[in-house]
């Protein structure tokens, strides 16, 4: 089992989530043709960022702190942030185009409420209307 340890620290009116992994594949997917700063994280590192930023209250500034025991050339070392954030840009992306398709689809879906409920009105009152003159 490969666990990546956290650990969470208050610095000058911040907090501070310390990651060590125990090797890079842990943290950037190994299987990634891609070059390093466009790498895909893990799953499983991917949800051990979110959890712990999950513990923070949201105002309050947050940084992170990526610890590996591999010895990275610095070409690699200098990657690894510009992965993590092009990782989470990807993800905030798909959530913004996720959520303008729930907005446009809740859109939708009010305008066909309005739609049948004017069209209830109508046909009620046609009814009533009907029903009115048949029993005079």
């Amino acid at each position: 089992m490969r666990v990546i340890q956290a650990a969470r620290r208050k610095e000058s009116g911040g907090t501070t989530v310390s990651l060590l992994f125990k090797a890079t594949g842990q943290l950037l997917e190994p299987d990634d043709p891609s070059p390093p700063a466009r790498q895909e994280l893990t799953e499983e590192a991917e949800e051990s960022i979110i959890s712990n930023f999950d513990a923070v209250p949201l105002k309050e500034p947050v940084g992170i702190e990526i610890r590996l025991p591999d010895a990275l050339d610095p070409v690699s070392l200098m990657s690894i942030p510009e992965a993590v954030r092009h990782h989470f840009r990807f993800v905030l992306s798909e959530h913004e185009r996720e959520m303008g398709i729930f907005l446009r689809e809740r859109r939708m879906s009010l305008a066909f409420t309005v739609m049948n409920l004017l069209v209830a009105i109508i046909y009620i009152g046609i009814l009533s209307r009907m029903f009115i003159t048949v029993t005079w």
